[in-house]
This record gives C-alpha cells, sequence and structure tokens, in this order.
C-alpha cells in the first residue's frame, strides 16, 4: 500500500513476495521470526497489543514504528496481519521532552538553554537554532541562546538562516 511505500522507502514490486526481514535490521530478525512464530500458535482471533519495534528503510536508515499483530483463521489456514505505524516524530518529541526535564534543574537560563540549542541543532539537523524570550508586551526580544554550525555564539553573522524557537512566555 501507498502508506508502506513511503514508511520504508520501497516500490510494492520491490517487497512483494519478498521475505518480510528485509524491512527489520539485523539485530531484530532472529527475535521477530521467534515472536511470530510464537504467536502463529496461538488462538485465531487474537490481538497482540502494540510493541515498539524498529524498521529498517531503503536507505538503510532505522527507524521505530509501533506494530499491532492480528491472526485469523482462514480456509487457506492462519493469516497473521500486521498494523505498523512509524512513530519516529513520537519518539522525537519524547526524547525532547525527556532532555528538558533532565535539563530543567540546571542554574539560569544561560545553563539551561544553551544546551537545549545545542540538543534542537542536532534533532533538527539545523545550521543555526536561536531561543528568544519576549516580554509581557511581546515587543522587546531578548536572546536566550544561539548555536551556529555546531558552536554555542554571542552573535549572527549576515545570511545565515535557521529556525528560531520562540518562548512566549513574558519577562517581568
Amino acid at each position: 500500500n501507498k502508506a508502506a511505500e513511503k514508511i520504508f522507502g520501497y516500490e510494492a514490486h520491490e517487497v512483494l513476495g519478498r521475505q518480510v526481514d528485509m524491512l527489520l535490521p539485523t539485530a531484530e530478525r532472529e527475535q521477530h521470526a521467534k515472536r511470530i512464530s510464537e504467536f502463529a500458535a496461538s488462538r485465531a482471533g487474537m490481538t497482540r497489543p502494540s510493541k515498539l519495534v524498529y524498521g529498517l528503510r531503503k536507505d538503510g536508515t532505522q527507524f521505530p514504528l509501533e506494530a499491532s499483530i492480528s491472526l485469523l483463521e482462514t480456509r487457506e489456514g492462519k493469516l497473521l496481519t500486521a498494523i505498523l505505524r512509524d512513530i519516529t516524530e513520537r519518539k522525537t518529541i519524547e526524547n525532547t521532552l525527556r532532555f528538558l526535564a533532565q535539563n530543567s534543574a540546571r542554574g539560569g537560563a544561560h545553563d539551561f538553554f544553551r544546551p537545549l540549542t545545542e540538543y534542537l541543532a542536532g534533532v533538527l539537523g539545523m545550521q543555526f537554532v536561536c531561543v528568544v524570550r519576549f516580554d509581557a508586551s511581546i515587543s522587546k526580544a531578548v536572546t536566550l541562546a544561539l548555536y551556529v554550525d555546531g558552536t554555542p555564539v554571542q552573535t549572527l553573522t549576515a545570511g545565515q538562516t535557521g529556525v528560531v524557537v520562540l518562548d512566549t512566555t513574558p519577562v517581568y
């Protein structure tokens, strides 16, 4: 289907008739085969709750998936169906929240926002990240942290572009 083509990067004709293992990282294949065998031996009508697994895209990148598996009895025998959801974005958000929680206990804004900009630059793959806080009237912006080309900096040069992350919490 089109969603699977988009998630894995393969066209349907490239995977039809081939082992599903081609869509799994090598390290996951043995465990996957074991889980499928155990599930196939269970009774029909069963559905296994969603589970975190890892997929392998055509370009070789690994990514997190949420997998739900169902077992149906047909005239031809047992049929396993899997519903897969790419949860890369959700995992990125979870990791960002975890980072924020771990670093929020640090000292002042400088101590907190500098590693935040470095982290966001890495996650977003950006050359430039700027964290700004506005005053109560939203007329004055205070730069809390800048990150350019892998280095925390104090000033920008003309022509640099990237993502600006805005904190609209008023400064009193």
